[in-house]
């Protein structure tokens, strides 16, 4: 929305993982909108979906699709 902050915003891809921060001091750094994009580090374990995690909904997650 137009009334929206939309410079104290924050997101990226770090060494764990995607982050996202806002408020206070936070500076935007990607264009909004921009796609973030992690790649697995060579070697790195496959991801798994948790036990209790219905199979139609990881079936559907980004996680499931082939690289």
């Amino acid at each position: 929305a137009t009334w929206e902050a939309r410079d104290n915003i924050n997101a990226g891809v770090g060494e764990g993982g995607f982050f996202l921060a806002t408020g206070g001091e936070t500076k935007r750094e990607p264009e909004l909108n921009a796609t973030l994009r992690a790649v697995a580090a060579p070697g790195a374990a496959v991801a798994r979906p948790p036990a209790d995690l219905p199979a139609a909904v990881w079936a559907s997650s980004a996680a499931a699709v082939a690289r």
